[in-house]
């Protein structure tokens, strides 16, 4: 029997399934290369080509992507096109604009392209030795000789950054080289790893190596900051922290290899996942969820996290460590404890009462009755994410009361009745996310509904990148929430469906131990998986049918639909030409 061959977003699908068996990072973007020879990207740069295929090796600069091909030939997309008639590649580099193909016979192809709308140029490499490291920024590029000796090279000048000449002291035993913006690292046959730079840059940045750094067998330069690899799978980092690019995600371990960008860092684990961390403004750091580590998974926005207000009423997601993204999230250290929120509490009470006593003073009143309503909400939501829900019930409620009580402004006074008509309503909307986050953890989901209800009739004027953040939060808590109401309603998950996979068949026929479906089993195990496209649709089924199980739930028509749809392959299958 033909199958038809996968699209590559049926591929994208079914990376739930799939390893990872190395990963690349440019200046604000990400490669990773699965097993099957198909490379992801994520961050601020082009997805990979539809239809690219049978990769092996994988670079990324800033803006640039390469991937070198099983027949020796590369592929480039991004800020960067590969000269034409180039094969016999054994290893493809790249850092900032600058690109490096090292051929079979030893000689180097170079070339560069400044920005997408450039011409792709040759840049010659002239030297006996091809490069083993381009730097970050692409100021300069690294190589290494046969005996462990290091040397520099300047490619885009001072303002792509540079390193001054390896230090005589550390030319021994080197087999590995890695450039950042303007530091370099080397690691010797002994798992020692040094630095080098300018002093300026290597004390501001704080870019000493570790004195009790050893054991380390692969290392990895940022902008500003330099990763190590132990033997023991555990992973160090030190450098520039301005974006908690050194802040090792807790508990990673198993880690195979490493790369960094110039703000953010990224670990292979053993089991064919990837862990990133560091800045998130291009979502560089934002692992696609089918290859996401644990790590990486439990640091994302799976995890139901309460909202703050800051003093414009922009909501923010809190989390309680690492890196937050610049517009999206704030983290604990940004928010006043209880005790610092509470005497503010109690000064913008007094001060508001004081206000009160005036119909003239609107505009404190406005200002006062805002800011306690910010107070009382940001002491509730770090309650919860501290893991304290006494009285963030009655808090949400005080901050509802403030926020409802403040005074209509005059239209001439533009920024409290812009405030008023589209900030508040979303403000409002806020507390109700946080109360139903509240119940959420106090087990008492039945009050929910009514509170998510009431908080997307809120959300209909106002910013539109601040109503996106709290409807989502709306839908998560949602979907949590129908979860721990109705857990009956969820489609079959493995352990229900005994050596797994068969949930559609197993929602239309209502057993699985039903005849179509023993038949459509069998039909897997002796047909589909004897080879590599059935696998690989098998692994589709196994991605997708879940969700397409729960579609099928207290929905006769369209279980009528499938059952109708599943007889036809069941009779199919069953005939004697379905072994042919």
């Amino acid at each position: 029997m033909d199958f038809p061959r996968p699209s590559m977003k049926q591929l994208r699908q079914v990376l739930c399934h799939m390893k990872i068996i190395a990963i690349a990072a440019g200046k604000d973007h990400a490669l990773a290369l699965t097993e099957w020879g198909t490379v992801i990207s994520w961050g601020n740069a082009p997805e990979a080509p539809e239809g690219l295929g049978n990769v092996k090796s994988i670079a990324a600069g800033a803006h640039t992507s390469l991937a070198l091909l099983d027949d020796g030939t590369v592929v480039g997309w991004g800020a960067t096109a590969v000269p034409q008639g180039l094969s016999g590649v054994v290893q493809v580099l790249a850092g900032g604009s600058y690109c490096f193909a090292v051929l079979d016979d030893g000689h180097v192809v170079g070339w560069k392209k400044m920005s997408f709308f450039d011409p792709a140029v040759e840049d010659r490499w002239d030297f006996e030795n091809p490069p083993a490291s381009v730097s970050k920024s692409g100021g300069f590029a690294l190589a290494l000789d046969p005996h462990g000796r290091v040397s520099i090279h300047e490619l885009g000048g001072f303002l792509h950054g540079l390193a001054p000449e390896v230090p005589e002291a550390l030319q021994t035993g080197i087999v590995q080289v890695a450039g950042g913006f303007a530091h370099g690292l080397t690691l010797s046959d002994k798992g020692v790893v040094a630095t080098w730079g300018e002093e300026k840059q290597l004390s501001s940045s704080d870019l000493g190596v570790p004195l009790d750094l050893c054991n380390v067998k692969a290392i990895a330069a940022g902008g500003a900051f330099s990763l190590a690899l132990r033997e023991d799978g555990t992973v160090a980092a030190w450098g520039y922290n301005d974006f908690g690019q050194t802040d090792i995600p807790e508990g990673l371990h198993g880690v195979t290899a490493v790369a960094a960008g110039t703000h953010f860092a990224l670990a292979l684990c053993a089991d064919g996942k990837v862990v990133a961390w560091g800045r998130k403004d291009h979502n560089q750091s934002q692992v696609p969820t089918e290859i996401a580590g644990e790590s990486a998974l439990s640091a994302e926005s799976g995890d139901l996290r309460p909202i703050v207000l800051n003093r414009e009423l922009r909501p923010t997601f809190l989390i309680s460590s690492g890196a937050p993204h610049e517009k999206t999230e704030m983290t604990l250290t940004q928010v006043p404890n209880g005790e610092t929120a509470m005497r503010k509490v109690k000064q913008l009470s007094s001060l508001l009462e004081l206000a009160s006593r005036s119909p003239h003073y609107f505009a404190e009143q406005h200002d006062y009755g805002r800011d306690l309503g910010i107070a009382w909400n940001n002491y509730a939501a770090r309650k919860i994410l501290e893991g304290d829900y006494s009285g963030v019930l009655d808090a949400f409620s005080e901050a509802d009361r403030a926020f409802r009580e403040i005074p209509s402004s005059p239209a001439e006074d533009g920024k409290r009745h812009w405030e008023l008509l589209e900030c508040l309503p979303i403000s409002r909307a806020v507390l109700r996310v946080n109360i139903a986050i509240a119940l959420l953890k106090l087990d008492q989901p039945e009050q929910i509904p009514q509170f998510l209800s009431e908080a997307r009739g809120l959300l209909r004027e106002g910013p539109s990148d601040w109503i996106t953040l709290v409807t989502a939060a709306v839908s998560k808590i949602e979907e949590v929430t129908e979860e721990r109401l109705n857990p009956s309603s969820q489609p079959p998950t493995p352990s229900q469906s005994a050596d797994g996979g068969c949930y559609i068949a197993t929602a239309v026929y209502g057993s699985y131990e039903a005849p179509e479906v023993l038949s459509l089993r069998a039909f897997r195990d002796q047909h589909l998986l004897t080879n590599a496209s059935g696998r690989l649709l098998v692994r589709i089924y196994y991605c997708i049918s879940p969700s397409l199980a729960s579609l099928l739930h207290n929905r006769s028509a369209l279980n009528k639909a499938a059952r109708r749809f599943l007889d036809g392959i069941v009779r199919r299958i069953s005939s004697p030409a379905a072994s042919d």
